[in-house]
C-alpha cells in the first residue's frame, strides 16, 4: 500500500497549527485588553470615591463659613491630593487647587451645600493601568495549555487522518487495477467513517457489477456456442456423407432457430437497458392478454387453459405488456404437465391493474426463486434447453415491467404450480421509474413472507 504523500501533511496538519497559534495570540491581546480595561474601570471608581471625600469635607468647611486660614487648608489639601475644585457660595465662585491637565481621563464628583450652592472636586485618573502580572501570568499559562492539547489532538487526528487517506489510496488503485475487493472499513471520525461506507459500498457494487458481467459473457459464450458446434457437426457430417443433406435439415434448423431466438432476445434486452421512453396508452388488458392467449393456441394443445379476464385498464404500453405475459404463457405451457390447468386472469385491485398466469406444472423451490430473473438462470438446465428456452425470458419480463413502473410478482411452492403477476399502475408509470425489484415471494398458507397478502386468483376448478 502506497505511504501518504508529503502533501497530506502539510495540507492538513500545518494550516490546523498556524490557526491554532494565531487564535492564541489573538486569545492572549483580547484577555491582556479585557483586564486592562476592568483595571481602568476600578481605578476611575476608587478615584471617584475618593473625590466624594474631599468634596464633603470642602462642603463643610463651607457650610461653617470661609475664612482665609480656612481657604489656605483648602489650597493644601487639594494640591497635596492633586485636585481642582469649583466652589459655588453665596452668589461667589471660588476656584482651588491645581488645575488637571488635558488629555487625560478625568473623575469628577459634584455635592450640593446646605443653604445653596455647590463644590465640584475633579481630578485626573491617568492612563489605563497595566494588568496585574499575575493575572496575565495566570491567562498565558491557561492559553498555552490549550494550544498545547490542540497541538497533541491536530497530531493524533492527523495521524489518524493520514492513514485512512492511504488505506483509500491504496484500495482505488486496487479497484483501478481490476482489484474490487478492496475495502477501507469505517473507522474513525464521522466524516471518515461515512467516507468509508460510501467507498466500501461503492466497491461493493463494483465487484458485483464485474461477477455479474463476467457470468453474463461465460453464459453468453456458452449459449452461442452449443448451436455453433451442433452447426458445425451436422455441416461436416454431410460434407463427410455420414448422414444425408434431408437428415440434417431439420437438426440444421432447429439449431438455427434457437441461434436466431438467443440473438432476438439478447437485442430485445439492449433495447430495453436503453431507457428509451415507453409508447403510454391506454389498453384494455384483458383483449390484450386474450389475444395472446389465441396467438399462443398452438402451444397450449396438451393443457386446460382457462381465462377470466375481468376489466383491468392501464395506461401502459401494449407491447411490452405484450413482451411480458407472452413469456409467462410459455413458460406455464411448457412446464405443465398434459392434462393440467393454465389460469389467466385480469383484474383491477385499488389503484393497480394485475394480469396473473397460473400453472399446475412442478413448481419452484424457494431458495431458487430469488435467482430466477437473472439472466441465463434455469431452474432445470438440461430441461430448459431441450424445450428451447435462453434463460432470459424472465430477466426481459422483469425489465420491461421495471420500464412500465410496475413489477412482477412470483408465488410458487414445490409440487403445487407457480403463478406470475405482472402488478402495473392503472394511471401509468410515474414521470421517472426507479428500478423496482422483482417482488419474489414463497408460497405458504395463510400469510406471505413479510407479512405481504396475496392478491388473490380465481380457482383452478
Amino acid at each position: 500500500m502506497k505511504r501518504a504523500q508529503p502533501y497530506v501533511r502539510a495540507g492538513i496538519r500545518v494550516p490546523l497549527l498556524i490557526a491554532t497559534a494565531f487564535a492564541t495570540v489573538v486569545a492572549l491581546v483580547i484577555v491582556y485588553v479585557l483586564v486592562a480595561r476592568i483595571g481602568g474601570h476600578n481605578e476611575l471608581l476608587s478615584q471617584q470615591n475618593e473625590d466624594r471625600a474631599i468634596a464633603q469635607v470642602l462642603v463643610t468647611e463651607v457650610e461653617h463659613g470661609l475664612t482665609p486660614a480656612t481657604i489656605l487648608s483648602m489650597e493644601r489639601l487639594l494640591a497635596l491630593e492633586d485636585m481642582h475644585a469649583t466652589i459655588v457660595h453665596s452668589g461667589a465662585v471660588l476656584q482651588a487647587g491645581p488645575t488637571p491637565p488635558g488629555g487625560v481621563q478625568l473623575a469628577k464628583v459634584e455635592q450640593q451645600i446646605a443653604g445653596g450652592g455647590s463644590v465640584t472636586v475633579v481630578s485626573s485618573v491617568g492612563k489605563l493601568p497595566d494588568p496585574p502580572f499575575l493575572v496575565v501570568l495566570l491567562a498565558t499559562g491557561a492559553l498555552l495549555l490549550v494550544l498545547g492539547v490542540a497541538v497533541v489532538t491536530n497530531v493524533v487526528l492527523s495521524r489518524q487522518t493520514r492513514r485512512r487517506v492511504a488505506l483509500a489510496v491504496g484500495a482505488a488503485d486496487r479497484i483501478s487495477s481490476g482489484d474490487f475487493s478492496a475495502r477501507i472499513g469505517s473507522e474513525g471520525p464521522e466524516p471518515l467513517r461515512s467516507l468509508g461506507r460510501s467507498f466500501d459500498e461503492m466497491a461493493t457494487r463494483l465487484e458485483k457489477a464485474d461477477s455479474t458481467q463476467r457470468e453474463l459473457l461465460a453464459d453468453l459464450a456458452h449459449e452461442i456456442a452449443t448451436p455453433i458446434h451442433a452447426l458445425s457437426g451436422y455441416a461436416k457430417a454431410v460434407l463427410d456423407g455420414t448422414i444425408s443433406a434431408e437428415t440434417a435439415t431439420a437438426a440444421i434448423e432447429s439449431q438455427t432457430a434457437r441461434l436466431s431466438g438467443l440473438l432476438d432476445e439478447l437485442s430485445e434486452l439492449r433495447m430495453l437497458d436503453d431507457e428509451r421512453p415507453p409508447n403510454l396508452e391506454a389498453v384494455e388488458l384483458g383483449r390484450l392478454v386474450d389475444q395472446i392467449v389465441q396467438d399462443l393456441a398452438p402451444m397450449a394443445a396438451h393443457v386446460r387453459v382457462r381465462r377470466s379476464l375481468g376489466p383491468a385498464v392501464a395506461r401502459t404500453d401494449p407491447e411490452l405488456v405484450r413482451t411480458i405475459v407472452h413469456n409467462f404463457l410459455t413458460n406455464a405451457y411448457r412446464f405443465t404437465p398434459a392434462g393440467g390447468y393454465v389460469v389467466v386472469s385480469t383484474r383491477r385491485t385499488g389503484g393497480m391493474s394485475v394480469v396473473s398466469v397460473r400453472d399446475t406444472g412442478p413448481g419452484i423451490a424457494f431458495e431458487q426463486q430469488a435467482r430466477l430473473f437473472d439472466r441465463f438462470y434455469r431452474v432445470e438446465p438440461s430441461r430448459d434447453r431441450d424445450n428451447g428456452g435462453t434463460g432470459l425470458g424472465l430477466a426481459i419480463a422483469r425489465r420491461a415491467a421495471q420500464r412500465l413502473g410496475g413489477r412482477i410478482e412470483l408465488q410458487s411452492e414445490l409440487s403445487k404450480g407457480a403463478e406470475f403477476r405482472l402488478v402495473l399502475p392503472a394511471g401509468g408509470p410515474p414521470a421517472a421509474p426507479s428500478a423496482t425489484e422483482t417482488d419474489v415471494r414463497g408460497a405458504t398458507t395463510g400469510a406471505h413472507p413479510g407479512g405481504v397478502a396475496e392478491l388473490g386468483s380465481p380457482p383452478l376448478s
